[in-house]
Protein backbone atom coordinates (compact mmCIF):
# COMPACT_ATOMS: atom_id res chain seq x y z
CA UNK A 1 0.00 0.00 0.00
CA UNK A 2 3.10 2.02 0.95
CA UNK A 3 5.18 1.90 -2.39
CA UNK A 4 1.46 1.92 -4.40
CA UNK A 5 0.69 5.85 -2.21
CA UNK A 6 4.63 6.54 -3.37
CA UNK A 7 4.50 5.55 -6.84
CA UNK A 8 1.28 7.56 -7.36
CA UNK A 9 2.96 10.51 -5.92
CA UNK A 10 5.78 9.89 -8.35
CA UNK A 11 3.16 9.78 -11.41
CA UNK A 12 1.53 12.91 -10.45
CA UNK A 13 5.23 15.18 -9.97
CA UNK A 14 6.74 13.38 -13.11
CA UNK A 15 3.18 14.31 -14.99
CA UNK A 16 3.06 18.14 -13.24
CA UNK A 17 6.87 18.34 -13.95
CA UNK A 18 6.29 17.06 -17.95
CA UNK A 19 2.95 19.51 -17.79
CA UNK A 20 5.21 22.86 -16.80
CA UNK A 21 7.83 21.70 -19.23
CA UNK A 22 5.43 21.76 -22.13
CA UNK A 23 4.11 25.02 -21.21
CA UNK A 24 7.54 26.61 -21.08
CA UNK A 25 8.35 24.73 -24.51
CA UNK A 26 5.24 26.19 -26.11
CA UNK A 27 5.51 29.36 -24.28
CA UNK A 28 9.53 29.95 -25.15
CA UNK A 29 8.73 28.53 -28.92
CA UNK A 30 6.29 31.50 -29.57
CA UNK A 31 8.41 34.38 -28.27
CA UNK A 32 10.91 32.86 -31.31
CA UNK A 33 8.35 33.14 -33.48
CA UNK A 34 7.25 36.55 -32.92
CA UNK A 35 10.79 37.94 -32.99
CA UNK A 36 11.84 35.96 -35.93
CA UNK A 37 8.45 37.02 -37.14
CA UNK A 38 8.20 40.79 -36.42
CA UNK A 39 8.22 43.45 -38.95
CA UNK A 40 12.21 44.30 -39.92
CA UNK A 41 12.39 48.60 -39.65
CA UNK A 42 13.51 49.92 -42.86
CA UNK A 43 14.55 53.95 -43.12
CA UNK A 44 15.16 55.50 -46.53
CA UNK A 45 17.00 58.42 -46.55
CA UNK A 46 17.35 61.28 -49.10
CA UNK A 47 20.48 62.87 -51.00
CA UNK A 48 21.37 65.66 -48.53
CA UNK A 49 19.87 65.02 -45.52
CA UNK A 50 21.82 64.26 -42.48
CA UNK A 51 21.24 60.88 -41.37
CA UNK A 52 21.84 59.40 -37.79
CA UNK A 53 23.45 56.22 -37.18
CA UNK A 54 21.44 55.99 -34.17
CA UNK A 55 21.34 53.01 -31.69
CA UNK A 56 21.78 50.55 -34.77
CA UNK A 57 24.65 48.44 -35.54
CA UNK A 58 26.75 48.05 -38.90
CA UNK A 59 27.91 44.81 -39.33
CA UNK A 60 29.60 44.92 -36.03
CA UNK A 61 30.12 48.42 -35.06
CA UNK A 62 27.90 51.03 -32.88
CA UNK A 63 27.78 54.52 -34.30
CA UNK A 64 25.39 56.13 -31.89
CA UNK A 65 26.02 60.07 -32.09
CA UNK A 66 27.41 60.13 -35.52
CA UNK A 67 25.58 61.69 -38.59
CA UNK A 68 26.25 61.37 -42.34
CA UNK A 69 25.20 63.18 -45.08
CA UNK A 70 25.47 62.33 -48.71
CA UNK A 71 26.79 65.18 -51.01
CA UNK A 72 27.41 63.85 -54.07
CA UNK A 73 28.96 61.26 -56.38
CA UNK A 74 31.04 60.76 -59.56
CA UNK A 75 31.62 57.76 -61.89
CA UNK A 76 35.11 57.16 -63.47
CA UNK A 77 36.73 54.65 -65.37
CA UNK A 78 39.51 52.89 -63.65
CA UNK A 79 42.60 54.03 -65.92
CA UNK A 80 41.85 57.77 -65.27
CA UNK A 81 40.48 57.22 -61.70
CA UNK A 82 44.34 55.75 -61.02
CA UNK A 83 45.76 58.72 -62.61
CA UNK A 84 44.18 60.99 -60.04
CA UNK A 85 45.72 58.91 -57.69
CA UNK A 86 48.88 59.64 -58.79
CA UNK A 87 48.70 62.83 -59.13
CA UNK A 88 47.54 62.83 -55.03
CA UNK A 89 51.15 60.78 -54.08
CA UNK A 90 49.92 57.47 -55.06
CA UNK A 91 52.71 56.11 -56.52
CA UNK A 92 53.11 53.86 -59.55
CA UNK A 93 55.29 51.00 -57.61
CA UNK A 94 52.31 51.16 -54.50
CA UNK A 95 49.72 50.81 -56.45
CA UNK A 96 48.24 47.37 -56.65
CA UNK A 97 46.47 45.68 -60.09
CA UNK A 98 42.87 45.64 -60.31
CA UNK A 99 42.78 44.33 -63.56
CA UNK A 100 39.14 43.23 -63.00
CA UNK A 101 37.92 46.59 -61.93
CA UNK A 102 35.55 48.08 -64.63
CA UNK A 103 34.29 51.49 -62.60
CA UNK A 104 34.45 53.65 -60.00
CA UNK A 105 31.93 55.57 -57.61
CA UNK A 106 33.41 58.10 -55.70
CA UNK A 107 30.87 58.94 -52.90
CA UNK A 108 31.08 62.35 -51.42
CA UNK A 109 30.14 62.66 -47.64
CA UNK A 110 30.30 64.83 -44.86
CA UNK A 111 30.65 62.88 -41.77
CA UNK A 112 29.62 64.83 -38.32
CA UNK A 113 30.08 63.11 -34.78
CA UNK A 114 27.69 65.04 -31.74
CA UNK A 115 28.38 63.15 -29.32
CA UNK A 116 30.32 59.45 -29.41
CA UNK A 117 33.09 59.69 -27.31
CA UNK A 118 34.80 56.21 -28.03
CA UNK A 119 34.11 55.08 -31.43
CA UNK A 120 34.67 55.51 -35.18
CA UNK A 121 33.22 54.71 -38.48
CA UNK A 122 34.34 51.63 -40.61
CA UNK A 123 33.20 52.34 -43.86
CA UNK A 124 33.86 49.03 -44.89
CA UNK A 125 30.95 48.06 -43.41
CA UNK A 126 28.92 49.86 -46.07
CA UNK A 127 28.24 48.84 -48.88
CA UNK A 128 26.15 50.64 -52.44
CA UNK A 129 24.03 48.66 -53.76
CA UNK A 130 22.15 48.81 -57.68
CA UNK A 131 19.20 47.04 -58.17
CA UNK A 132 20.61 43.66 -59.13
CA UNK A 133 24.48 44.46 -57.81
CA UNK A 134 26.47 46.04 -55.09
CA UNK A 135 29.93 47.92 -54.93
CA UNK A 136 32.52 47.72 -51.90
CA UNK A 137 35.06 50.33 -50.89
CA UNK A 138 38.88 50.24 -51.80
CA UNK A 139 40.51 50.91 -48.12
CA UNK A 140 43.72 52.09 -49.87
CA UNK A 141 42.46 54.44 -52.23
CA UNK A 142 40.03 55.91 -49.23
CA UNK A 143 43.46 56.58 -47.48
CA UNK A 144 44.82 57.84 -50.97
CA UNK A 145 41.91 60.59 -51.44
CA UNK A 146 41.35 61.38 -48.41
CA UNK A 147 45.23 61.84 -46.90
CA UNK A 148 44.77 60.10 -44.03
CA UNK A 149 47.25 57.86 -42.39
CA UNK A 150 48.22 54.68 -44.05
CA UNK A 151 46.60 51.58 -42.47
CA UNK A 152 43.21 53.33 -41.83
CA UNK A 153 41.54 50.22 -43.64
CA UNK A 154 38.55 52.34 -44.29
CA UNK A 155 38.12 53.77 -40.10
CA UNK A 156 37.99 56.64 -39.34
CA UNK A 157 37.02 58.54 -35.83
CA UNK A 158 36.00 61.77 -35.06
CA UNK A 159 36.34 63.92 -32.22
CA UNK A 160 33.61 65.14 -30.43
CA UNK A 161 31.63 67.88 -32.26
CA UNK A 162 33.73 67.96 -35.05
CA UNK A 163 32.59 67.33 -39.12
CA UNK A 164 34.82 66.51 -42.00
CA UNK A 165 34.35 66.03 -45.44
CA UNK A 166 35.69 62.74 -47.25
CA UNK A 167 35.68 60.64 -50.19
CA UNK A 168 34.43 57.01 -50.36
CA UNK A 169 35.67 55.10 -53.44
CA UNK A 170 33.86 52.35 -54.09
CA UNK A 171 35.02 49.69 -56.99
CA UNK A 172 32.43 47.41 -60.11
CA UNK A 173 34.11 44.57 -61.09
CA UNK A 174 33.89 43.55 -64.72
CA UNK A 175 32.66 41.16 -64.23
CA UNK A 176 29.75 42.88 -62.26
CA UNK A 177 29.64 45.65 -64.72
CA UNK A 178 29.36 42.93 -67.95
CA UNK A 179 26.92 40.64 -66.32
CA UNK A 180 24.79 43.32 -64.56
CA UNK A 181 25.26 46.52 -66.73
CA UNK A 182 24.20 46.37 -70.23
CA UNK A 183 22.96 49.32 -69.27
CA UNK A 184 24.18 53.03 -68.35
CA UNK A 185 25.65 53.35 -64.31
CA UNK A 186 24.56 56.56 -64.63
CA UNK A 187 20.99 55.81 -64.71
CA UNK A 188 20.95 53.17 -61.64
CA UNK A 189 19.32 53.84 -58.55
CA UNK A 190 22.67 53.62 -55.97
CA UNK A 191 22.03 53.20 -52.43
CA UNK A 192 24.35 52.79 -49.67
CA UNK A 193 23.14 50.64 -46.76
CA UNK A 194 24.61 52.22 -43.26
CA UNK A 195 22.95 49.93 -40.67
CA UNK A 196 22.03 46.40 -40.45
CA UNK A 197 20.07 46.04 -37.14
CA UNK A 198 17.96 46.82 -35.63
CA UNK A 199 17.04 49.33 -37.87
CA UNK A 200 18.38 49.40 -41.24
CA UNK A 201 19.12 52.75 -42.72
CA UNK A 202 19.53 53.30 -46.50
CA UNK A 203 20.96 56.43 -48.05
CA UNK A 204 20.28 56.74 -51.69
CA UNK A 205 23.02 58.21 -53.98
CA UNK A 206 21.84 58.51 -57.19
Amino acid sequence: MRNRKKNIIMLVALLTLGLAWSVRYVTFNKEIRNNSTAKKVIKYNKIGEWVPFGNNYMVDSYCNGYFIRIDGFRILDYDIYMQELAELGYRKDEQRSYPQVKKILEVEITLKNKENVDKGIDFLDTWLFGEDFYMVLVPKWFEVVNSFDTNSMGGVSLRTDTECRMKLPYSMTEITYREKLGRKLEKEKLWMRLTGYPEERWVRVQ
